[in-house]
């Protein structure tokens, strides 16, 4: 009998259905790259989840496993099909960012698209543990909801994930979804077991338990209606069943199914066809018993329990199998070689003749955390409590010039530093540095530096600098806001970097490496694209840049760019105002607006710019500035030209000279703000501008 292992490992499957046509009963896309369903499968397996955890086995060929059934029965190309091994959160979510893009492409040729994301490997009840770092639930979620397929189907078998159903009022059930229609918009989150129980994988099979059935259900074992179709509420129903039955005698335990479902609509998903396979097994329908299907090699790729009266058909690869049958107390096998297009019955003829399974817990949850003390205090690090207990957390702990604990729950004080090797809650102090190896929730207050390698939620304050991983809370800082991963909330300090924003940045530089959700405040703002940004200089490097001509009512002739990377955007503008009498020959001006469509052709935008004229009347020197609010409706009249225009509202500021009369700029009526002879005189009028758009 074959050592197995077991996994303290729960399976967290998430199907996110968002219906935009017909789906129930269809059948998958075709593998054809002009077909009018493209389905897009993403594979991410991460065995490693942490020096403090044990490292997986099988999340790599579990995650292959399913890709092939997918790419064999399931209507995927193989070019739409990507498998991301031992990701950082970072290049998990370049790869999510890039499926985005390709789905994207395939709706605007007016194709139908379908998502299926796979996770196999580490996690807690808050997120993806890849190595070292958390990648949150919320931010995964965030992501994949913003891909516009039509369908999404969200799977991760993963650890400890059994709380999520929990706290929605989840409860065990015998099977997914009954045998009535089943509803396909919305979402469900199920799990293979409870919070308290462990999910396992078995050596024996060389995969997790219930990855395992689901794929062996996928390649025709869960074709329960007998139609050659696997439909998604067959793949779920075979799987928990096989996964029930298989772990009732095992040392882990039993493993029971808990949900969430919310979803309307009729009918069901079809997943895999067995008409699409390369090559097809059929069991003879006399034959009973539970069937094993390897490869040559010896990987098991189909294991299913076999009724009388019935034949059995699994989709496969082309090539040679070795087929066993486990019936009446007796073991058989079969040799079987499969042609590719064509069906090879196995009957009882072809067999030969030839006790429980044992599998044991990895221990994937982490260790239990030493007990805490109720108070230390340490004259520096090393020198006090530390000097005893290093490695205990402490409830409250007070530090002469600083001091070392294995973390804190309640309250940490150093006029100096602080120094935490374990996770951190509640209130944490330092004079001039917080230096944090794990989790950070609560607040943290430093006067120079907050240096944290575990994600951080909360408030952080630092006179200089705050430096985290992932981020949830506000962050604010005299210097520098640096999170190296995703931020979820406000970061406010004179420079402002986030791998990821979800919320806000204020600042004088804000950068996020991904996409803005959310609002960059600043005076320049750099990003892919954002929601919103506002500054005096935008660079979004996926952004667009549209050159413009443009001229207003006060004679100056502008050339320049507008460039956004959303419904916001900057434009930079040069030009002259030679053209009048007394005018200057250089003029600039630069400003931020928002737009929106309104149709195919028609565009709104309203945007405030600000500008000078220079060399007028022979002086260099700026005389005034000019303040222009242009609300204006566009027009496409060709492909990459768009004419423009509407009324302005503008407020002059003349200086330097009493004698300047900035009414004089206005083409009709003006309204002065100030007295004639003000050092500083300020004017209103309206006006009006027009221009040309390119791209």
């Amino acid at each position: 009998m074959s050592r197995s292992t077991c996994l303290t490992m729960n399976l967290f499957v998430r199907l996110a259905l968002v219906c935009g046509g017909l789906v129930c009963g269809a059948a998958p896309a075709l593998a054809a790259g002009d077909e009018p369903t493209q389905r897009y499968v993403l594979l991410v397996a991460a065995n490693d989840g942490g020096k403090e955890r044990v490292k997986l086995r099988y999340a790599a060929t579990d995650a292959q496993a399913l890709g092939e059934v997918l790419v064999q029965m399931g209507g995927v190309p193989e070019g739409n099909t990507e498998l991301v091994a031992e990701p950082s959160p970072s290049e998990l979510t370049d790869a999510i960012a890039k499926l985005e893009k390709k789905i994207a492409a395939q709706n605007a040729k007016g194709r139908r698209t379908e998502l299926l994301f796979y996770y196999s490997g580490h996690s807690d009840e808050r997120g993806l543990l890849l190595g070292e770092n958390r990648y949150g639930y919320r931010s995964l979620r965030r992501k994949l909801d913003k891909i516009p397929a039509d369908v999404r189907l969200i799977i991760l078998d993963s650890c400890s994930s059994g709380a999520l159903t929990r706290t929605k009022g989840g409860k065990r059930a015998p099977a997914f979804l009954t045998d009535q229609a089943s509803e396909v918009k919305g979402h469900a989150i199920l799990t293979s077991s409870s919070q308290d129980e462990a999910a396992q994988e078995s050596d024996a099979i060389g995969a997790s338990f219930f990855t395992h059935f689901l794929v062996s259900g996928l390649r025709g074992a869960a074709d329960a209606s007998g139609d050659r179709r696997v439909t998604l509420n067959e793949a779920y129903r075979y799987a928990f069943d096989e996964t029930l039955a298989r772990t009732q005698n095992t040392r882990g335990g039993a493993q029971h199914a808990a949900y969430d479902i919310q979803m309307t609509g009729h009918g069901d998903l079809v997943l895999t066809e067995l008409q699409k396979t390369n090559a097809t097994l059929v069991i003879d329908e006399k034959l009973t018993g539970r069937v094993w299907v390897r490869t040559r090699d010896n990987r098991l790729v189909a294991e299913v329990t076999k009724h009388a009266g019935r034949a059995l058909e699994l989709g496969l690869a082309s090539g040679a199998y070795k087929v066993q049958l486990a019936a009446h107390g007796k073991a058989y096998a079969a040799d079987v070689s499969l042609t590719k297009g064509k069906k090879a019955t196995v009957g009882a003829d072809a067999f030969e003749m030839i006790g429980t399974e044992e599998t044991v817990l990895r221990g994937d949850v982490s260790p239990a955390r030493p007990e805490p003390i109720f108070f230390g205090i340490d004259f520096a690090p090393g020198v006090g409590t530390s000097s005893v207990a290093p490695d205990r957390p402490r409830k409250i702990s007070f530090n002469i010039v600083g001091g070392m604990s294995g973390g804190t729950e309640w309250f940490e004080l150093a006029p100096a530093l602080n120094i935490d090797n374990g996770p951190v809650s509640g209130v944490q102090i330092a004079g001039a540095l917080n230096l944090d190896t794990d989790e950070v929730n609560g607040v943290q207050v430093a006067g120079g530096l907050n240096l944290n390698r575990g994600t951080t939620r909360g408030v952080q304050f630092a006179g200089g600098v705050n430096v985290v991983p992932d981020f949830a809370g506000v962050q604010f800082a005299g210097g520098l806001n640096l999170a190296t991963g995703d931020v979820a909330g406000v970061q406010v300090a004179p420079a402002n970097f986030a791998r990821k924003l979800d919320g806000l940045q204020l600042g004088v530089l804000n950068i996020s490496e991904g996409h803005v959700d959310g609002l960059q405040l600043g005076v320049i703002n750099i990003a892919p694209t954002a929601d919103a940004g506002v500054g005096l200089l935008g660079i979004y490097w996926d952004g667009f840049v549209q050159p413009e001509a443009v001229g207003n009512s006060e004679g100056i002739m502008f050339t320049g760019i507008r460039h956004g990377g959303g419904p916001f955007y900057n434009v930079y503008y040069v030009g002259t105002r030679a053209l009048v009498d007394g005018g200057g020959p250089l003029a600039y001006a630069l400003g931020f607006g928002w737009h929106t469509q309104l149709g195919e052709r028609f565009e709104f935008a309203t945007d405030l710019t600000f500008g000078n004229v220079l060399g007028e009347g022979g002086d260099w020197r700026a005389q005034g500035s000019l303040a222009s609010l242009r609300p204006t409706l566009s027009y496409a009249v060709f492909d990459g030209v768009t004419v423009f225009g509407g009324p302005t509202a503008n407020l002059m500021l003349s200086t330097g000279d009493a004698d300047r009369d900035p009414t004089t700029w206005a083409p009709t009526v003006a309204w002065e703000l100030t007295d004639s002879d003000a050092a500083n005189r300020v004017a209103l009028w309206p006006g009006f501008t027009a221009g040309l758009r390119f791209f």
